[in-house]
């Protein structure tokens, strides 16, 4: 039988076949290990805050009553000044007020009948304590479990990972935190919303917006002091 020999085209072929087989390969390699993971995305928020100083943004919250199966909404506008100082200025109820100067809350309401209203003043607020990831008084992987939660195209924000933390050790204000997580080119890491589960079912849901992370804000701006005649009360248990 004639031996059979191999054109150089032939070669040349085969050659070109198995290079881009081989890219073939790599390219699968490389989408493997951009894999998203739970871990991948806490230390993007984590990365994120931790560059962060200042942080000015608008919220919708939303508040749902296990009991009363309702829900209540309000917005306004939230100053975070890390370490640990926090500000809501609500306008919806206009006039609300929760500040943290970093060591105690001030809790504030206007009376319904535009009287003086009452304020309480504890250390620590539910949502305020929750959000301590944004403040800098917790850290994602020292203070939490985390896993990835399921995305709702229908309801949830556009291109963002979900990421479900449950604290390490017990908690009296929350059982458990679900970060809506950018993955968008240039905000990657920004938490688009926060919904918070208390011991009873509660949902406390932020939904935040018009984000400013370069504004300089004055340390005066988490001293508060109700106005005259605002009746103190006894904080309340949770």
């Amino acid at each position: 039988m004639p031996r059979r020999t191999v054109s150089h085209r032939s070669r040349a072929v085969a050659v070109g076949l198995m290079a881009a087989l081989s890219w073939s390969a790599i390219a699968m390699c490389q989408d493997g290990a951009d894999e998203i993971t739970a871990e991948v995305v806490a230390a993007r928020v984590q990365a994120f805050y931790d560059r962060t100083t200042t942080v000015r943004v608008d919220f919708q919250q939303h508040y749902w009553s296990n009991v009363y199966r309702r829900t209540t909404s309000s917005r306004g506008h939230m100053a975070i000044l890390r370490p640990g100082r926090i500000r809501f200025d609500y306008t919806s109820p206009s006039g609300k007020v929760v500040v943290s100067d970093g060591d105690s809350f001030t809790y504030y309401e206007p009376g319904d009948d535009g009287g003086a209203g009452q304020y309480w003043v504890g250390s620590a607020d539910g949502a305020s304590a929750a959000l301590g990831f944004l403040t800098g008084t917790a850290r994602l992987d020292r203070d939490y479990t985390f896993s990835l939660g399921a995305h709702d195209a229908s309801s949830d924000p556009a291109h963002t990972d979900v990421l479900v933390l449950r604290p390490r050790s017990p908690d009296p204000h929350y059982t458990e935190i679900r970060l809506y997580v950018s993955d968008a080119p240039g905000t990657e890491g920004v938490v688009l919303r926060a919904s918070i589960c208390d011991h009873e079912n509660n949902w406390n849901r932020f939904d935040f917006s018009s984000f400013r992370f370069t504004d300089a804000i004055p340390a005066s701006t988490f001293e508060y002091t109700p106005p005259d005649g605002a009746r103190e009360i006894t904080p309340p248990s949770e």
